[in-house]
């Protein structure tokens, strides 16, 4: 069946009510993090159905081109078709997907994109391979590439795959989850993935993890060969910047981030650059935009490093 014509099968089953729940669900609005994604109203259960009755009857060809679509669904749809096809597939056609995926990445745009995939392609593939090319995307420049989280879940799959987990609940996060503490064959998970630099210590709620986090910073482990934001750093900083953005200058000549960092130092940001979209400015303590580099230089300030 062409790519066109499953495309067109599923808008024909989109809900309105539910796309419109599900566009402020995944936050599309301007400035938000999925900013211009369009939704048909297809829950999750119906695109697996569908691509069930499609099973070894779509090329990885189609997948890729219905990976293109503008519809958020249509593109979960792709992913789940190449998900059976890397799983049902020679060695050969698995790597051949892993190519096909790492190409088109852009278009793994959404974090339930990404979760509905990438462990199930990437992570099965490089567990035991070189991972150059995931090492490659987490030293990219641009926040979408950033693969942490793949190699997490590799090693998060290494430690509990096909063994017997218990988990004791500890309490709930202010959103109702349960915080659990879990072991497999005597080993306990949480404390393990901290030691080899592939989780954080939560210090919200538990503080015992921190000195095994400061050891595995120390000996550069796992994620702590690279820069990067803490989680909850990082959803300060965007709604930091949501409300900054607002008070941002309406001309579009300036949009260079005046900053001023824990140091005092004065740092101005270019849109593109690496922490540009994470920086807040407060003109309230001193911060401010300019609209020319040469302004910035001449107010004092010096350009970030990337």
């Amino acid at each position: 069946m062409a790519a066109s014509a499953i495309e067109k099968s599923l808008i024909a089953k989109g809900n309105k009510a539910y796309a419109k729940k599900a566009q402020g669900y995944f936050k599309t609005g301007p400035g938000e993090y999925s900013e211009g994604d369009k939704f048909l109203g297809i829950r999750v259960p119906i695109l697996r159905e569908g691509v069930k009755q499609h099973r070894n009857k779509i090329t990885l060809d189609e997948i890729v081109a219905l990976l293109q679509s503008d519809w958020h669904e249509v593109r979960m749809f792709a992913l789940f078709a190449m998900v059976n096809y890397f799983e049902g597939g020679t060695e050969k056609e698995k790597q051949v997907t892993v190519s096909a995926y790492l190409k088109n990445k852009q278009r793994v745009n959404n974090w339930d994109l990404v979760d509905c995939s990438a462990y199930k392609i990437t992570g099965p593939w490089f567990f035991d391979k070189d991972r150059t090319p995931i090492d490659k995307l987490v030293k990219a420049k641009h926040a979408i590439e950033i693969a942490c989280g793949e190699e997490s879940r590799a090693a998060l799959e290494g430690i509990v795959g096909g063994r017997m987990v218990t988990c004791q609940k500890t309490g709930l996060d202010a959103y109702g989850r349960w915080i659990s503490t879990c072991w497999t064959d005597q080993v306990e998970v949480n404390d393990y993935m901290v030691a080899i630099g592939m989780a954080l210590a939560f210090r919200k709620y538990d503080r015992k993890y921190i000195p095994t986090e400061r050891d595995a910073r120390e000996r550069v482990a796992g994620i702590h060969q690279y820069q990067f934001y803490t989680p909850w750093e990082y959803r300060r900083l965007k709604r930091q910047e949501l409300i900054t953005r607002a008070a941002a200058p309406q001309g579009q000549e300036c949009r260079i981030k005046g900053n001023i960092n824990r140091n005092e130092q004065r740092i101005y940001h270019l849109p593109g650059t690496g922490h540009y979209d994470v920086t807040s400015i407060k003109p309230s303590q001193g911060e401010r935009w300019f609209c020319t580099e040469t302004e910035a230089v001449d107010s004092g300030w010096k350009k970030a490093g990337r």
